[in-house]
């Protein structure tokens, strides 16, 4: 029994201690940062949490490091190309940054492996791991471009349904993060702009019923 301060790591295998903690906060809300959670698989842990310590905690997402946030031999090399890739290829993962000796290959290996069977797993009943291992990489291939989830499951052999699914698989435990994007129709009018831009013009002022065969107003 340790008195707060306390950091619990990997809550989402504990969450049995969630309504404890719940009663020593309500007895002291005027003291904010007794406890800090930590967990690595957000399905199980934000459930736990949202139902026992709702409005009594913060959030905070943390992903790999930023570049500023390289030990001070790495951030050196950044302003020369080539290195700046090769630092980029290596990834921003901390264990790969602060022991520069390990193995990228083995490393990033081991660690699919080991996220294929234990994260997906508990999130995600997966009969067949070996065609979502090809699914993670073609996304992969994919970094930075433009997302067809029918295109993606066309190769990997499965619907477009299962890839939608499949990647909210991969975006809870924030190994996959979606960007959405916004387009000009007018840089494409006659291309992909032209649905945008048909969308767009089917908003007229017809009022309740209409303005009469021929005499529709766009707007």
């Amino acid at each position: 029994t340790h008195q707060p301060p306390v950091i619990i790591d990997e809550i989402q295998y504990a969450p049995e201690l969630l309504p404890f903690v719940k009663i020593r906060i309500d007895e002291h809300r005027d003291r904010c940062g007794q406890f800090a959670f930590t967990g690595s698989q957000t399905f199980q842990l934000m459930q736990g949490v949202s139902e026992t310590l709702a409005g009594r905690i913060a959030v905070f997402n943390l992903y790999p490091f930023h570049a500023l946030e390289l030990p001070q031999r790495s951030r050196a090399q950044l302003d020369d190309d080539l290195k700046m890739a090769a630092q980029v290829v290596r990834g921003f993962y901390p264990e790969l940054n602060v022991r520069p000796g390990l193995d990228r290959d083995v490393w990033f290996s081991s660690y699919i492996a080991t996220y294929l069977e234990r994260d997906v797993r508990n999130i995600k009943k997966i009969g067949d791991l070996m065609r979502f291992q090809s699914f993670i990489n073609l996304l992969a291939a994919r970094a930075g471009a433009l997302l067809n989830l029918s295109e993606v499951g066309k190769d990997c052999g499965v619907t477009q349904p299962t890839a939608k699914e499949w990647l909210t698989i991969l975006q809870a435990p924030y190994r996959v993060r979606r960007i959405l994007s916004f387009m000009n129709p007018d840089d494409d009018p006659l291309g992909a702009g032209f649905q945008v831009r048909q969308s767009i013009l089917a908003v007229a002022s017809g009022g309740l019923h209409g303005q009469g065969v021929g005499e529709s107003r766009q707007k």
